[in-house]
């Protein structure tokens, strides 16, 4: 380490240290963490100190909370990500091979990827589908909620000599996943607001520099230690791509998903969603079966182009039908049939569609 004067500032020993930089990135792990313990020696780890010293405690613990040894994931085999993929989807197949395709790419080589941007309407799985893709690739998941970033320091953190200024969210999802190889969820993508305080505080600039392909180097701003995010996988999820800008387009492949017709929503509810009901309520499938007519009126019951209303539905019909089983001690399977269905709309349309959905859901 370099000697540092009695009046040096924290500051000038990190940009000294700075200076020291390497392009390897085993080399700005050890850099990096020779910052963290300098500083936590210089302040002697106390929190009461100026606002600079704060910032040094701050900057140093988050320093070495990232996962400097994390390594990349052991890649599943495709025909086995298949598997995975038909569990959370049903049909897609198109989408489903494009996603296969990335990922035998992936399987070559970790830091090798395009950005994924799942386009379509609310409820037709954009986010299930990155979840599978991350489970597949055995990687851990973190989330950006891109509708919250106004402005380039919330997403690339805020100089350390500013008031309450912090690290950014791209570096808080890597600390919360605990990987440098982790599937990075940047979610509604084409909400991401802008701030007004100036050309570089731009919320899209901040995330294009984000996804720049010289991601071997990105530097938050707060840290000031060059991080390498190019084993990182980004996906991207978006209601309209009307609203994304062309800069952030030309960075991402386009994956639409249509609407679900009446036949796929009536197989996701036999298949997908009144399954998934069993499993989270630890319920056997001969206490309560959901007859041909039931599965139809839900599916009737609501004409938007994914089944996130459908699967609330659903779980209102599975809720009532735990309820009575409880308070009737019925021994016999309970039938849901489509009369029990309306019943279950009607009272959900006197709550104005606030009903409760059940203490095991």
């Amino acid at each position: 380490m370099r000697s540092k004067g009695k009046n040096q500032s924290v500051y000038q020993i990190i940009r000294d240290y700075d200076i020291s930089f390497s392009d390897e990135v085993t080399s700005n792990e050890k850099d990096a963490l020779a910052i963290a313990e300098e500083i936590l020696g210089d302040t002697g780890g106390d929190a009461y100190f100026d606002k600079d010293k704060s910032n040094a405690i701050k900057r140093s613990k988050l320093i070495k909370a990232l996962p400097w040894n994390s390594k990349p994931p052991i890649a599943n085999d495709i025909k086995e990500a298949q598997v995975i993929l038909d569990k959370y989807h049903y049909g897609m197949n198109t989408v489903k091979q494009i996603i296969l395709e990335q990922l035998a790419m992936l399987d070559r080589n970790p830091k090798t990827s395009n950005i994924l941007c799942f386009v379509g309407p609310p409820g037709t799985g954009k986010i299930t589908i990155f979840a599978a893709i991350a489970e597949a690739l055995g990687r851990p998941k973190a989330t950006i909620n891109c509708q919250s970033i106004d402005s380039a320091f919330v997403l690339n953190g805020s100089s350390p000599q500013w008031n309450g200024s912090d690290a950014g969210m791209m570096i808080k999802a890597i600390v919360s996943a605990g990987s440098f190889f982790a599937a990075v969820l940047l979610d509604e993508i084409d909400k991401l607001g802008n701030s007004n305080s100036g050309p570089y505080s731009n919320a899209e600039s901040g995330l294009l520099q984000l996804l720049d392909d010289q991601k071997s180097r990105y530097v938050d701003h707060f840290l000031g230690v060059p991080i390498d995010l190019s084993g990182i996988l980004f996906v991207a999820t978006a209601n309209d791509e009307n609203k994304i800008s062309a800069p952030l387009r030309d960075r991402m492949q386009i994956i639409k998903l249509g609407s679900y017709t009446v036949k796929e929503k009536e197989e996701i509810v036999t298949k997908y969603i009144i399954p998934e009901l069993f499993a989270e309520c630890n319920v056997k499938p001969n206490e309560l079966i959901f007859s041909d007519s039931a599965i139809k009126a839900i599916v009737k019951s609501d004409n938007e182009a994914g089944v996130r209303r459908i699967k609330q539905l659903a779980k209102s019909a599975f809720a009532k039908g735990l309820y009575l089983i409880k308070m009737n001690d019925l021994v016999d399977p309970l039938v849901v049939t489509d009369k029990y269905i309306t019943e279950v709309l009607k009272n959900l349309d006197s709550t104005m569609g606030h009903q409760k959905i059940g203490f095991c859901l």
